[in-house]
């Protein structure tokens, strides 16, 4: 027996995925597990129900909206563009409507 389609075969659940965000170092959690810091590559295996449903992959990082999202366990890669959150801050100038 070939020797590749012997390795392709053991190595069959076994995947790699590579997460990026913009900006960098955001917390890396797949089904609920803290796996690091952005950019982070990880490799894992994939069990039946893993291959069947996903699983699932947040991302969050201090001052910016966390993301949620289900993911297919065939991705290899994801990037995210995080949103900063705005602290409410009033204008110079500005009053609002109503009586003074």
């Amino acid at each position: 027996m070939d020797k590749n389609v012997v390795e392709k075969v053991k190595n069959i659940n076994r995947r790699t995925l590579t997460v990026i965000t913009d900006p960098p170092g955001a917390d890396l959690f797949v089904n609920d597990v803290f796996q690091g810091k952005t950019p982070v590559s990880i490799t894992y295996k994939a069990g039946v129900k893993d291959m069947w449903s996903g699983f699932v992959v947040v991302v969050q990082k201090k001052g910016y909206l966390p993301i949620r999202r289900k993911v297919s366990y065939q991705k290899k890669s994801l990037n995210f563009r995080l949103i900063r959150i705005r602290r409410g801050k009033r204008r110079r100038g500005f009053r609002p409507p109503g009586p003074r």
